[in-house]
């Protein structure tokens, strides 16, 4: 049986399914919070960074911030 991971659901028939208003909602939820991870993304770094997942996104900023502390902790 096809399994859809937006919904979290098994289905029969595909087109059936994705065919849903439920379905369609959820997908366009999804692509949103995409676009809007991807927009802050840009914002925050000046660039698009090449992360994996949200924690290798956490795991960078955490860097970015340590090494600008370093820095002014180093010109003062």
């Amino acid at each position: 049986m096809p399994y859809c991971g937006i919904c979290d659901v098994y289905f029969e028939i595909y087109y059936e399914h994705v065919n849903t208003p439920e379905h369609r909602a959820r997908e366009a939820r999804e692509v949103e919070s995409a676009r809007r991870y991807t927009e802050r993304r840009k914002t925050a770094g000046g660039f698009l960074s090449k992360v994996a997942t949200p924690v290798d996104a956490l795991r960078e900023d955490v860097e970015r911030i340590r090494r600008a502390l370093k820095n002014l902790l180093t010109f003062r």
